[in-house]
């Protein structure tokens, strides 16, 4: 799989950086980033956008929980379960509370984190199971099972017009061949 230390920082030196896809569509927009990788329903129409990959959502718990040998996780399933959850107002969240409450369920928030790999830690810790993309590794003495009724999210990679830097085409190729070999 394609990698970031393959890129050369003496010819593009890299600055990668993390933020909200608002904000992320903002650094885009006034030149302080080439590039940024988004979830949205809708790209921006004033950027270029191209879609990436769509990714479903999957419950991560550990291999001795009593869900961990199902196919498929209904959200129904997910009551009462205390869930490593995205902070209130994420996108995130939104989708999986409407999701639970759909299903008459209420969220059972054990902890609030924001980012995949930090979900996944407290998870991990065995604070609550982590509702995370289905591209997430799990870690060891988990598993990640798909969540039934989640729609999709497809990611973006979004830029100016115009012709990219060779730094911002090489990076722009490498999330391609990265997002495509998983």
């Amino acid at each position: 799989m394609p990698h970031a230390r393959k890129t050369s920082k003496d010819r593009w030196p890299l600055r990668l950086s993390s933020m909200s896809g608002p904000e992320a569509i903002e650094a885009v927009r006034d030149a302080t980033a080439h590039l940024a990788v988004i979830a949205v329903d809708s790209p921006p129409a004033d950027l270029a956008a191209t879609p990436l990959r769509s990714v479903g959502q999957m419950v991560v718990l550990p291999a001795s929980h009593h869900l961990a040998r199902r196919p498929s996780v209904r959200p129904v399933d997910l009551r009462g379960q205390p869930l490593v959850v995205a902070p209130a107002g994420s996108p995130h969240r939104v989708m999986l509370q409407q999701l639970l409450r759909a299903s008459g369920c209420e969220l059972s928030v054990a902890v609030e984190a924001t980012g995949w790999e930090l979900m996944l830690q407290f998870a991990r810790y065995g604070i609550g199971i982590a509702v995370v993309n289905d591209f997430c590794p799990a870690p060891r003495g988990m598993v990640g099972i798909p969540l039934e009724g989640a729609a999709p999210i497809t990611y973006y990679l979004i830029e100016r017009t115009g012709s990219p830097s060779p730094g911002a085409q090489a990076m722009r190729k490498l999330l391609f061949e990265t997002a495509h070999s998983a």
